[in-house]
């Protein structure tokens, strides 16, 4: 397990200080993101940093997207790290009958996502 207790994370050979800006879109843009749906996507990120070395700094919420600001272990690309995040979330909160109702297809997330690294003072 590598020593991920400050912002500079050691595991093995490697050290990394590397921060990202993740948005993401609620599909068709809909408004669901009601105080239900945040307190779920809170409780499913809430334990990533102990189970997937996954550390959410910041989770900021508007009417259909969300931003986070995270921090990992490069030996996962961005992409993987969405890809869990998104899945995650969208099972949980796909349960909730307010969110079912709106988008009844299956799909809590667009396919997109924005991702930049960012320094973090």
């Amino acid at each position: 397990m590598p020593n991920i207790e400050k912002d500079t994370w050691r595991w093995y050979h490697n050290v990394s200080e590397c921060f990202y800006h993740i948005q993401l879109t609620i599909k068709y843009r809909k408004i669901v993101l009601d105080k239900e749906t945040i307190d779920t996507i809170l409780d499913t990120l809430k334990n990533f940093k102990e189970r997937y070395a996954i550390d959410i700094h910041e989770i900021g919420f508007d009417k259909n997207h969300i931003h986070i600001l995270c921090q990992f272990l490069p030996k996962y690309s961005g992409g993987q790290v969405i890809k869990w995040i998104k899945t995650f979330t969208a099972k949980q909160c796909l349960k909730l009958p307010q969110v079912k109702e709106q988008l009844w297809g299956g799909e809590f997330w667009t396919d997109g996502y924005y991702i930049a690294t960012i320094l973090f003072q």
